[in-house]
């Protein structure tokens, strides 16, 4: 666990049997906590009993295999993890909005990304909103929050704040009753120009542009 919270990494394999704490109580407090619980977790197990096989699913492991087992399939098992959150970070990365309780993320991380939003969105008019009061707000080191915000949305801190006040931005257009300016410095964004040239690198067209349809 200290491991785990430390290094965050992509993938943890354990196995079930193992001394003074088993792997069925390893995984359950890698999902539990807030700073791992995003990290895809294989069980490897002697057991193949299936009420073993459904307690590591109830727990929330994300793939078990008993042994023994041949290599070339835990490999596929891994790259197939893997591509799994490739595509979910995709996924974030091409969505306008951004909603945590219709992802396919546990419960835990939609809780932790909704925590995240509520900073931004705290911030969301200062300019000198940085990682490190994000970090700060939340809870962990800017290491931890970089690696855990990357791995679920494909995002850097700094970019995941961007695309928070472009989501904000959309929804002031969309009201029709102030500037570019004015939503430009709404959202903190310092300088209008670099504003529009984020928005039109997020959405394909100007602010003004996407003002006109409405």
């Amino acid at each position: 666990m200290i491991k785990a919270d430390e290094h965050i990494p992509d993938l943890i394999i354990s196995d079930v049997m193992m001394p003074e704490l088993d792997g069925f109580e390893f995984c359950k407090r890698i999902k539990r906590d807030e700073k791992t619980s995003h990290i895809p977790v294989i069980l490897l197990t002697a057991k193949s009993a299936e009420c073993a096989q459904i307690k590591g699913f109830d727990i929330g492991a994300d793939a078990y295999i008993v042994k023994p087992f041949k290599v070339p399939i835990l490999r596929a098992m891994l790259e197939n993890l893997l591509l799994s959150r490739k595509k979910l970070q995709e996924r974030f990365k091409k969505e306008i909005f951004l909603e945590p309780q219709h992802t396919t993320v546990t419960p835990v991380c939609a809780q932790f990304l909704e925590r995240i939003m509520t900073i931004v969105d705290k911030y969301i008019s200062e300019s000198s909103f940085s990682v490190k009061m994000m970090a700060d707000d939340i809870g962990m080191s800017r290491s931890q929050l970089y690696r855990k915000l990357y791995s679920i949305s494909g995002q850097t801190p700094r970019e995941f704040i961007t695309s928070i006040r472009l989501k904000r931005a959309i929804q002031l257009l969309e009201q029709n009753n102030m500037t570019i300016a004015e939503i430009a410095y709404q959202t903190g964004f310092s300088d209008p120009a670099y504003f529009s040239n984020c928005f039109k690198k997020q959405f394909g067209q100007s602010p003004s542009e996407y003002a006109r349809q409405f």
